[in-house]
């Protein structure tokens, strides 16, 4: 599927879980990294790993990255916050990431990711397209 393709209509409500086996990932990443962006084969499904981060450094990077992607007319990517596992307390990022990208401008919907991606440590995001 390009890029500037829509997804197909009726897919609210369980979307993204249908939008993915509609249009699998592909294997290919892009990490965002200092502001940059590293291709590691193309096409490519641009990641950001927030693990380590703090709540506020986790807004900044989320926001930044959903605003990149959608600037360059990407569609979906895949933001991995993590389980838990070795955070002091209860895991934080997870619901943090769910809350910023529901109230998110750049985002069309959002869904865990299927076990080989992350499963509950990671979310696939699909974006809003870009308005010409």
């Amino acid at each position: 599927m390009g890029e500037k393709e829509k997804p197909p209509k009726g897919m609210k409500g369980n979307s993204m879980e249908r939008y993915l086996e509609l249009f699998p990932p592909l294997g290919h990443k892009e990490q965002m990294e200092s502001g940059g962006i590293e291709r590691k084969g193309s096409p490519f499904v641009p990641t950001l790993d927030l693990h380590g981060m703090t709540q506020e450094e986790t807004r900044i990077a989320l926001n930044d990255f959903l605003r990149n992607c959608r600037r360059r007319g990407i569609r979906r990517a895949l933001v991995i916050h993590g389980k838990g596992y070795h955070s002091r307390g209860p895991a934080v990022l997870g619901n943090l990431v769910k809350d910023l990208l529901r109230n998110s401008k750049e985002v069309e919907d959002f869904g865990p990711a299927p076990p080989q991606k992350g499963g509950s440590g990671a979310t696939w995001v699909l974006l809003r397209q870009r308005s010409r």
